[in-house]
């Protein structure tokens, strides 16, 4: 049917399943656009106004993964939008998260994780993936542990790693031109 919106999707490449940055590529994806409060949706959709929605996540599968943004938003405001986003992206620091902003993120994945296992089939597909991908019967303590020593250094390093303006790609999906 028809559409109204422009549906914008942008990825970096990123590491694979079980690389060291892992844990810190999912708590930076967090803190960039995981939940309402995540700087990319607190500045485009509360401040700026120029989406609709926002938001990021990191994809890590086994030989490689990405780092996610998707928006929807008008078509009116899309070159606004591109333009400032990789503006934010290009300027962004780890020193720009809080010690709050990173423990929350780290407690939203938490979670998740165990949100994740509140019913039988759930706890069988997520024991199941840790054991299926190879972390073991001690994936998910590990991944804990991983992810509560995340620190800004690691996050720099991680920003350092995957923002790469020549990794970058995106595609639009804009609306039909009404005639």
């Amino acid at each position: 049917g028809e559409w109204n919106k422009v549906y914008l999707s942008v990825a970096f490449p990123t590491a694979g399943m079980r690389a060291p940055e892992e844990a810190a590529l999912e708590i930076f994806a967090q803190l960039l656009g995981g939940d309402e409060t995540s700087r990319l949706y607190r500045t485009f959709k509360y401040e700026k106004r120029l989406v609709d929605s926002i938001s990021a996540s990191s994809m890590t599968l086994e030989r490689g993964g990405m780092l996610y943004i998707g928006a929807t938003l008008d078509a009116a405001n899309l070159a606004t939008f591109w333009k400032e986003l990789l503006a934010n992206l290009a300027a962004l620091r780890a020193e720009d998260f809080t010690a709050q902003e990173i423990a929350r993120a780290k407690l939203n994945l938490e979670d998740s994780l165990f949100r994740a296992k509140e019913t039988i089939p759930g706890l069988a597909a997520k024991f199941g993936s840790f054991l299926f991908f190879g972390y073991g019967l001690e994936g998910e303590a590990n991944y804990l542990r991983a992810s509560a020593q995340v620190d800004k250094a690691e996050l720099a390093g991680v920003i350092a790693e995957v923002l790469r303006p020549g990794d970058l790609r995106a595609v639009a999906l804009l609306p039909p031109v009404l005639g």
